[in-house]
């Protein structure tokens, strides 16, 4: 589950609108792979098609608009942008529309017209691009970027950069996703004593809430936070508090979200980051 608080946008569908003046001709699609339940990361590739899972838990949003859709298998978890998620990238960075509550602007590297930018630094994408257009291959470079942005400062799961192919009653659809190697451990929504932030008044409200038995953990999650919360990569971070797991065996914190930043709201993220603060960051 990610960015449970999005921006009202307009709603489009994931139809990929391809450019005459900068896509290469198309090529037939190839068949999609199958994306068994007891698959591991190894096992999948960058690039390649593969049939949504018909099987896994799908992880429930607790939003009415979520960005994307999550599917949980035995080793790894595959992730797509719901059709809201995908009318938000289309809004916030292909037409790079702007508005008063957003986090950031896209850096130039990031803007669609500047796709040959991006496919310069991930050269294996180019015959994806040729097989799936632009927009699939531009959304998809844009969670390598993140990825590659924040490894030097936060651990996050091995991940795969792909295309799944959705069937529906009348149509089937491609969508571009990723897909994550599960890991364990706790999330940090999960160490929070809802019941007591629920009934919280005055200057109780200032005060941690992390349930005492995650208490020692407090250190080791703080540490791993600091650099994040640093202002060269703060603002590139979607602060919901489930974007973060912490694994007490091997005392690593994940960060499991890649979208840009550029789609989210900032008055909400900067909550949520005031949130963490107060509870983690000591």
């Amino acid at each position: 589950p990610f960015a449970y608080h999005p921006k009202m946008g307009r709603y489009t569908d994931l139809h990929n609108h391809f450019s005459r003046h900068h896509t290469p001709p198309m090529k037939p699609k190839p068949a999609p792979s199958p994306l068994s339940k007891t698959c591991s990361i190894d096992m999948v590739q960058d690039g390649r098609l593969y049939q949504w899972p018909a099987t896994g838990e799908q992880i429930p949003s607790v939003s009415d608009q979520p960005y994307s859709v999550v599917m949980r298998l035995d080793q790894v978890v595959a992730k797509m942008p719901s059709s809201y998620g995908f009318a938000e990238y289309e809004k916030y960075v292909v037409r790079g529309e702007t508005d008063s509550d957003g986090i950031r602007g896209n850096e130039t590297i990031e803007e669609f017209r500047n796709l040959d930018q991006l496919l310069a630094r991930y050269d294996s994408f180019r015959e994806a691009r040729i097989a799936f257009g632009d927009k699939l291959v531009h959304w998809l470079l844009l969670q390598r970027l993140q990825y590659d942005r924040l490894k030097a400062v936060i651990r996050i799961p091995q991940t795969r950069y792909c295309f799944f192919g959705k069937r529906g009653l009348f149509f089937s659809s491609t969508r571009p996703g990723i897909i994550q190697e599960r890991v364990t451990g706790i999330s940090l929504w999960d160490m929070i004593d809802h019941e007591a932030t629920s009934i919280a008044e005055g200057d109780r409200v200032h005060e941690p809430f992390v349930r005492h038995e995650y208490e020692p953990l407090i250190p080791q999650i703080s540490a791993q936070l600091h650099l994040l919360a640093a202002p060269s990569f703060s603002s590139h971070i979607n602060w919901h508090i489930k974007n973060f797991t912490f694994d007490p065996k091997t005392d690593i914190l994940y960060y499991l979200d890649l979208k840009p930043s550029s789609i989210f709201g900032k008055w909400r993220n900067e909550k949520n980051l005031r949130n963490i603060r107060r509870d983690f960051l000591r």
